[in-house]
């Protein structure tokens, strides 16, 4: 004999005329109108910080306590009506008044224009650029998943995406040390840096005596060939093939 399958019931969606009761009649009655079990109206509930009609008052929402919605923070009206902060955020919302929050200089209102923005600068550019402070440009950008940008080591050339790190790229890193690797990608350290732990690879730790990138065979051309030369074969930067070279005059 063959199982029946199972099917899973489709999960409810609650509407806004029965989110405005939820607290204010019993889990269980509010199920049976609905048609769902009284669980799911106990967890919804509870998910909204709304206290159970068997756990608190019933609230008399006269003209004068709906005045107070929106006038004053949730927690505040809270008191005041000696109910849960989640009962009056959830009456207030079933009637459409925002919150205090919006009427103040820390509430910002995103534009789609100013969300473009986010992760096509540097978020203090991005920052300034928008209005607001830079942890709320860093909060924004990844709550909608947009990767940051990282930094040139070279300030003349554009910034990079997060995201444009290739297979080759990251197999450099933990393979030399993150100062190498920036030399080799042209990336600020803080980049390389974050990129490597945020993959979990230790750094590179260089054997005692090692010479790196500077062997014998390349201490040996570094003064008969062009720095330019010199630093794309090695893949450096020519301030480094220079800084070497005044290394090895002055030793």
């Amino acid at each position: 004999m063959k199982k029946k399958s199972k099917r899973t019931k489709a999960k409810h969606k609650w509407l806004t005329q029965e989110l405005k009761l939820l607290g204010e009649i019993p889990d269980a009655e509010l199920a049976r109108r609905i048609g769902i079990r009284t669980a799911e109206v106990s967890k919804k509930r509870a998910s909204m910080g709304i206290d159970p009609l068997s756990l608190s008052e019933r609230i008399n929402w006269t003209p004068k306590n709906l005045a107070l919605l929106g006038t004053r923070t949730d927690i505040e009206v809270a008191e005041i009506m000696n109910c849960s902060s989640g009962r009056v955020a959830a009456k207030r919302l079933s009637l459409g008044i925002e919150c205090y929050a919006k009427s103040s200089n820390s509430w910002h209102t995103w534009t789609d224009k100013e969300i473009a923005i986010l992760g096509q600068y540097h978020d203090p550019e991005a920052a300034r650029k928008i209005g607001v402070s830079i942890a709320r440009v860093a909060l924004k950008r990844r709550q909608l998943g947009i990767p940051s940008l990282f930094a040139r080591k070279t300030k003349s050339r554009k910034p990079r995406s997060a995201s444009e790190w290739t297979a080759k790229e990251i197999a450099l890193l933990g393979k030399m040390t993150d100062n190498d690797v920036t030399e080799r990608l042209d990336l600020a350290l803080s980049a390389v840096r974050l990129k490597r732990i945020s993959l979990g690879i230790p750094p590179y730790r260089r054997r005692a005596n090692s010479p790196g990138i500077w062997t014998p065979k390349v201490i040996a051309r570094i003064f008969d060939e062009s720095p330019a030369k010199l630093a794309k074969e090695l893949g450096v930067s020519r301030q480094r093939v220079h800084q070497k070279r005044n290394e090895l005059l002055k030793g």
